[in-house]
């Protein structure tokens, strides 16, 4: 909130360095668009790869997904001004302890879960301990729906029964459908369990400031447990 308030009440666009700013992300992306159509129009580099330098084990794991390069992204700057510091922390902090994880496992050869299993297994720790944050209120939600005049108004035992059966029967016609494409009903239901899982993750990764191209990262990486693993295993 405090950023659109500021710019509506100071007069931000007649700072030049805002102008700068704009300017310098539109002439280079203008340069780099039109050297795609008129090949003669120099290009501006914003990408540095630094894995082809190491090219002997366990090094060479920096070739691995994802690569080890120097990148330039405006929009990413932009977004990395505006979450909290811890955020943009982590992510780099990360980053850098999963490219030395691959390191040792091309080292010392360990055997060592997908990515993406690791991903989901990280979506379940968070998971829980947003239940368990919540399991006040989702104690206070239960007990209005079963016990209304005493935990809950008339109005407010309304609306949580309107959510309750919404969810039931949402979830019910989504099991249906996943059915219809001849997956198990028990299968389909722990695909949705993961899913709303997983929802509410990323919705508190939204609420907590974080980027939302972590999210889609993190929702990619945590369904593709399913692509890399057979029978349903996760």
């Amino acid at each position: 909130m405090q950023l659109p308030v500021g710019m509506v009440s100071t007069p931000i666009f007649n700072n030049q360095l805002i102008w700068l700013g704009f300017s310098l992300p539109v002439a280079v992306y203008l340069f780099n668009g039109l050297n795609k159509h008129f090949p003669s129009v120099p290009a501006i580099p914003l990408t540095f790869d630094i894995y082809p330098y190491f090219t002997e084990k366990p090094w060479s794991a920096m070739a691995s997904w994802p690569q080890a390069r120097f990148m330039l992204l405006f929009s990413i700057v932009g977004i990395g001004y505006l979450v909290p510091t811890e955020i943009s922390l982590s992510i780099w902090f990360f980053y850098v302890f999963y490219k030395l994880q691959q390191i040792a496992v091309k080292g010392f050869e360990l055997p060592i879960p997908h990515s993406s299993s690791q991903a989901m297994g990280v979506v379940l720790v968070i998971a829980l301990y947003i239940l368990w944050r919540a399991n006040g209120r989702i104690k206070s939600a239960v007990l209005g729906l079963v016990v209304p005049e005493r935990f809950g108004g008339d109005q407010s035992s309304l609306k949580a029964d309107y959510v309750f059966w919404g969810f039931i029967i949402g979830t019910a016609i989504l099991v249906l459908q996943l059915s219809s494409l001849e997956a198990a009903a028990q299968v389909s239901l722990m695909i949705l369990v993961f899913y709303f899982l997983v929802s509410t993750v990323l919705t508190w990764m939204v609420v907590q400031g974080a980027a939302e191209g972590a999210g889609s990262f993190l929702s990619v990486g945590v369904f593709g447990t399913f692509t890399w693993h057979q029978n349903y295993r996760i």
